[in-house]
């Protein structure tokens, strides 16, 4: 099975057809060079032969003779390896001072003036040989039947050397065409990489996206890749503009519900005048809770379309004006509020999400806390963490999972719905996050917050 990589595909393609096309240059280039060799031995003989039929002459008496003997050495040293032989009616008449007292037999085709065949040669050698029929002018003129045969062959083993020539020349072809295909699948390795290099920055564009780094596909690439980068960057227009008019409606249905819920409100407190006090506290009751039941599929609602693609926000400048909002409620002038975070610190969550979570808790510490209240944020191994700490009575351990549950409260004389956590836990869980509450160094409540996040301070 070919793995599901285009990197390894095309990779393996370009192995497959290097490997292929190496092997075959390999064999061309020794199928030439034999072609050579083979060419090289006729050339030679055919050259011997020429030098031969140029210098053959008939004396007085018909008989043959040589002007001149062959310039190279070999043909007159005893079995040099090369031979000559003048031959009339299968019968040696002149011989090269190689064969020393040997004779080439040499069998005649009876329909070709030249050829070439193996013959045994002196010595136990054994000879390639080019034969050549001549009839001299002078033979001609008289009318003679006479063929003479021209025969001039080399030893084998010279030609087994260039055999041997030939092995070693196709090792180091073999080790050069290795060393060539491993450049060219080092090369085909680099041209794929930097092919394939446009669909990285694209991952890495869309997992800037997907945490929050960024809103568009970057436009500096390719342009094989750009119209995928045009109609990416469409989509995600056209999902923000769908997420707007989600918010839109979902605000608009807030607004409706609301409205709805002030007059049942009043209403209750006309009950109330009228001293039904039984029925008008029931109803205002129901109305906290269908209010807050309301908010709450609200912001799951608004979460959800803003989810798809995440958001990134810087904590600080949002939670100073939380604080400066928290200052101006009632007790709020009376506490301290520290923020211990730092400028760059992000959080992967939408602003205006961050901003309800973080302001229902602060909110809550503000009903609770004595002297202050701290906001802190850092990170864990690349997640988010904030904590909203208070120095109030705090919420004991068996307690604290109760006061989680929507409508759950300890205490009555504190204005409230008992919804704020159950609303934003619900919210922070809606990012993928978690929600804990804990004892505070200061001996209040210390709710912890943790997303998963790319980021930290």
């Amino acid at each position: 099975m070919i793995p599901n990589s285009l990197r390894v595909r095309l990779l393996g393609a370009a192995v497959v057809i290097i490997v292929l096309a190496v092997q075959f240059a390999g064999l061309v280039v020794l199928i030439l060079f034999e072609r050579n060799v083979i060419s090289l031995v006729h050339n030679e003989l055919d050259s011997a032969l020429d030098q031969l039929a140029a210098s053959f002459s008939l004396d007085g008496e018909g008989m043959p003779s040589l002007k001149h003997e062959l310039p190279d050495v070999r043909f007159r040293q005893r079995f040099a390896g090369r031979y000559w032989q003048l031959s009339v009616d299968d019968r040696p008449v002149l011989r090269s001072a190689s064969l020393g007292d040997g004779a080439l037999q040499v069998k005649a085709p009876a329909d070709a003036n030249s050829w070439r065949q193996p013959v045994p040669g002196p010595d136990k050698q054994r000879l390639y040989a080019s034969i050549r029929r001549i009839i001299p002018q002078q033979a001609a003129s008289e009318h003679k039947a006479t063929v003479y045969l021209l025969v001039v062959a080399m030893d084998v083993a010279e030609i087994g050397t260039l055999d041997t020539l030939n092995s070693q020349l196709r090792i180091n072809i073999f080790i050069a065409l290795g060393l060539l295909a491993l450049i060219l699948i080092a090369a085909a390795w680099a041209q794929v990489s930097l092919g394939l290099h446009p669909l990285e920055i694209l991952r890495t564009g869309v997992e800037n996206i997907r945490v929050g780094n960024a809103r568009r596909l970057s436009d500096d690439v390719p342009i094989e890749v750009q119209p995928l980068v045009t109609e990416s960057n469409r989509l995600l227009e056209a999902q923000e503009k769908a997420i707007d008019a989600a918010r839109a409606r979902a605000g608009d249905l807030a607004h409706g519900l609301k409205t709805a819920l002030t007059v049942l409100a009043m209403v209750a407190e006309k009950l109330r005048q009228r001293h039904e006090h039984d029925l008008a506290g029931e109803m205002q009751q129901q109305l906290i809770v269908l209010n807050a039941h309301v908010e709450r599929e609200l912001t799951r609602t608004r979460i959800a379309a803003n989810s798809t693609v995440k958001q990134r926000t810087i904590v600080k400048p949002l939670a100073e004006r939380l604080l400066r909002t928290m200052e101006r409620l009632p007790r709020g002038d009376r506490l301290s509020w520290r923020l211990d975070c730092a400028l760059d610190f992000a959080a992967p969550v939408e602003e205006v999400d961050l901003a309800e979570i973080l302001g229902n808790l602060l909110d809550n510490a503000r009903k609770w806390a004595r002297t202050e209240v701290t906001i802190t944020a850092w990170s864990v191994a690349g997640d988010v963490q904030l904590a909203i700490g208070d120095d109030g009575p705090g919420v004991s351990e068996s307690d604290r999972d109760l006061v989680m549950r929507r409508g759950a409260r300890l205490d009555e004389s504190v204005p409230g719905s008992g919804l704020g956590l159950s609303i934003t836990r619900a919210a922070v869980e809606a990012y993928g996050g978690k929600m804990a509450l804990e004892g505070s160094s200061a001996g209040g409540l210390r709710v912890l917050l943790r997303f998963p996040g790319n980021q930290g301070g």
